[in-house]
Order: structure tokens, then C-alpha cells, then sequence
């Protein structure tokens, strides 16, 4: 019986054995590195996103919610991002030992270059064009079933009766007033008459943000300070120390 070297001496020595062509190699080649690049500049741009998760994490309110630090350090893990950030690792090491010479790196080479490159083009984008707010605000409008994941983070700014209401402006501002559609569709009167606004906010219809402020009575809310969504608040503010002891 024929071994595998005889059977390909024969089809060589037949004429049957065909030679690839070198530019297939070297476009498979091209196509596995363009693979590798692609999956770990997507890895970068979720690692910002963890960054912006957790530095907008308003560790703040922790004393005022009665959380404990791990408790709150739990409700704000960007679990989402982070085991995406792991499968994109996966998949380029994967394809990073399918080049020419990938197969001479060990396991623990590979995983600290990508890791390495991950995090500097991750902290970079983050610190030059803010890319990891523009992940989570395409997450919270495009990817199914984000928002129920991050709802017990977000529910942190549903205490109205501690100073802190979130929501979406649903009428324009007018009068010094406007409304708010909060995370539970309850429909706010917010006054703002002496309120600080951050530059960011636009004070639109449709716009999300975070007040600072004092519960009048039912679904009536007299602001303090006014901020972006994403994005910790200025708690430097006298009036704002008060209402956070």
C-alpha cells in the first residue's frame, strides 16, 4: 500500500500535481495580516470604550447611594465591552498564527503584543478624539438589548428623592422649564432658573442628561447643575457639596 510521500512522487512524476501560483500565497498573506490589523484597531476602539466606562463612572454618588466600593465597582464593569474586547483578542491571535511566521510565537508572546497594541491605540483614541463615547453612544442606539444591560447603571441617576435625575428632554427649554422623559417613561417638569449648564449640553429635544438638583413634588424636579450623559459631573460646585453630604 502506498504511503502519502509515494502517491505525490507519482502525481509529480504524472504531471498531475499543479504548482500555486506564488501571488495566491502572498495575497492570502496580505488578507490574513489585513485580518489581524482590522481585529486588533476594532480590539482598540472597544478597550476605549472600557476606558470611558469607567472613567465617566460617577464614584461620587457611591457614598451618597449607601453602595459599598465593590458593589458599585460591580454595577459600572463594562461587561459587555469587555468580553467583546477578549473575543476580538481571540480572533486575531487565531489569525496571527495562520502568517508566514506565526507559528514561532508561543501563546503568551502573542497575547502580550496584541495586548500591548491594544491598549496604546486604545488609550490614544480615547485621549485624541474621545472614541470610546462615540462606541457607547452607537451601542446604546444600535446593538439589541444594550440598554437593558446597562439599565442598573443608568438606574443609579433615578433617585429624585436624593438629588439625582436622568432622562432624555422631550419638550424644548422655555420659561426657564422644559420636560424630561426619565429611564421609566415617567414625564418630569424641570425647572431651571439659576442652574449651571455644561457648555456640552444644548438644552435640544431628544437630548439625554444627568441633573443635580431637589425632588419639589411628584414629577416636579428644580435642577442644579445640568450635564452631559456620558461623562462624570462637576461635583466641585458649593451647592452641589451640599446636596452630596
Amino acid at each position: 500500500m502506498k504511503n502519502l510521500k509515494d502517491k505525490i512522487l507519482e502525481k509529480i512524476k504524472h504531471g498531475d500535481a499543479k504548482q500555486t501560483p506564488k501571488w495566491q500565497f502572498q495575497l492570502r498573506e496580505f488578507l490574513i495580516w489585513f485580518g489581524v490589523g482590522i481585529l486588533t484597531a476594532v480590539a482598540a476602539l472597544v478597550f476605549a470604550a472600557i476606558i470611558f466606562n469607567l472613567q465617566s463612572a460617577d464614584w461620587a454618588l457611591r457614598p451618597r447611594l449607601g453602595l459599598t466600593r465593590s458593589r458599585f465597582l460591580f454595577i459600572h464593569l463594562p461587561y459587555f465591552w469587555i468580553i467583546a474586547s477578549i473575543g476580538l483578542v481571540v480572533l486575531a491571535y487565531y489569525a496571527f498564527r495562520h502568517t508566514k511566521k506565526g507559528y514561532r510565537y508561543a501563546l503568551p508572546v502573542i497575547i502580550l503584543m496584541l495586548t500591548v497594541l491594544i491598549i496604546s491605540f486604545g488609550w490614544a483614541s480615547h485621549r485624541s478624539f474621545m472614541a470610546g463615547r462615540f462606541m457607547e453612544q452607537g451601542a446604546m442606539q444600535g446593538v439589541p438589548y444594550y440598554n437593558m444591560m446597562i439599565r442598573p447603571r443608568q438606574a443609579l441617576w433615578l433617585n429624585p428623592g436624593k438629588g439625582f435625575l436622568a432622562g432624555e428632554i422631550i419638550s424644548p427649554y422655555s420659561d426657564d422649564e422644559f420636560s424630561l422623559s426619565d429611564i421609566d417613561k415617567n414625564i418630569w417638569r424641570v425647572r431651571c432658573r439659576e442652574c449651571f449648564v455644561h457648555p456640552l449640553v444644548e438644552m435640544e429635544k431628544n437630548e439625554k442628561i444627568r441633573i443635580i438638583g431637589e425632588k419639589l413634588e411628584d414629577l416636579k424636579f428644580e435642577a442644579l447643575e445640568i450635564s452631559p450623559f456620558f461623562g462624570p459631573p462637576d461635583f466641585s460646585r458649593p451647592e452641589i457639596r451640599r446636596i452630596m453630604r
